[in-house]
């Protein structure tokens, strides 16, 4: 699909399919993608026109104080084409007053440690419970017609209804688009992208190809990531969502796959000295262990000692 004037217009009034709404999220991350300029139009004609509309009807919109960390330039190319939907439907004023607001809103955002956790209320009474290790980055106020977060890390979600609002969800490697579900999302670096969902019916993508998408519903899981193509499986959803109650749950995992867990929910760091640990798995469940527990208990099914050092723990 590509963008074109007529269709930015329907994105500034509100009037896109869920569908475009997407595809224009997508073009106005990437600089790289292609987009179409009225044809026949003499833009130099018109210049002095536009940019004077620019000053007079832009500049109220965007004069406030925005912080240095927490405001975002709208991109350089995007003037180009509203001067150009000025030329062909005259609505510069709209579209840019309109653009230059959803760019430069204050955004919050929530980090958690290793080790902690967070309950967050939405500015639309969405919950949502971010787990150790992430950060959330949520705008002051959604807009009228979609209501996009960002994460990096691990949370769940409990979006209310909205069904005027689709709920977004960007992390480095998804989109995540929903009315209103429950669901866990865990994103983190360098970790392929996992969506858990435990009510309501999601839509999950890659950022990169946002139409080609998998619908979820209860008890049905989506995964993506640098080495994953996107699929889908049928799982019991409640142990991806465990850690809210602060239990660990593991699922048939390698040894190795499990320290990174560890590690985010204890805030430490384990060094193995043991490699041939590393590919067992191991399946079971704790109620909120202490470390000493946890490892004295899977010491003596993996066959393994450990010593702790400060906020370093040894397995040998």
């Amino acid at each position: 699909m590509k963008i074109t004037p007529e269709l930015l217009h329907k994105y500034a009034t509100g009037a896109c399919t869920e569908e475009e709404l997407l595809r224009i999220e997508a073009w106005l991350e990437d600089q790289d993608t292609a987009y179409e300029l009225p044809e026949n139009e003499d833009l130099p004609l018109h210049k002095q026109q536009i940019w004077q509309a620019i000053h007079t009807k832009v500049s109220p919109a965007v004069s406030g104080k925005v912080g240095p960390s927490h405001s975002f330039r709208f991109p350089q190319r995007i003037w180009a084409v509203a001067a150009s939907i000025a030329v062909l439907i005259g609505i510069a004023g709209v579209f840019l007053y309109t653009t230059s607001q959803k760019k430069n809103i204050h955004y919050k955002c929530y980090y958690t440690q290793k080790g902690q956790k967070l309950k967050i209320t939405l500015p639309d009474h969405s919950r949502v419970y971010l787990n150790a290790g992430s950060e959330l980055k949520v705008p002051e106020y959604f807009s009228d017609t979609a209501r996009v977060v960002s994460l990096k890390g691990e949370a769940y979600f409990e979006v209310h209804k909205d069904p005027q609002r689709p709920f977004t969800i960007q992390s480095p490697d998804s989109r995540t688009t929903i009315l209103g579900t429950a669901f866990n999302l865990r994103a983190y670096p360098r970790e392929a992208t996992v969506l858990t969902v435990t009510e309501g019916k999601v839509r999950f993508s890659s950022r990169k190809t946002p139409e080609n998408y998998i619908l979820l519903t209860a008890n049905e899981q989506g995964k993506i990531g640098p080495e994953t193509k996107l699929c889908k499986t049928n799982i019991d959803a409640s142990p991806y969502t465990a850690w809210k109650e602060n239990r660990i749950v593991f699922t048939n995992m390698k040894f190795a796959e499990m320290l990174a867990e560890l590690e985010r929910w204890y805030n430490v760091n384990i060094q193995v000295e043991k490699p041939g640990i590393l590919q067992q798995r191991y399946r079971g469940s704790f109620e909120n262990p202490s470390l000493n527990v946890l490892l004295e208990d899977l010491g003596f099914v993996m066959k393994f000692n450990y010593r702790m050092a400060s906020d370093t723990v040894f397995i040998y």
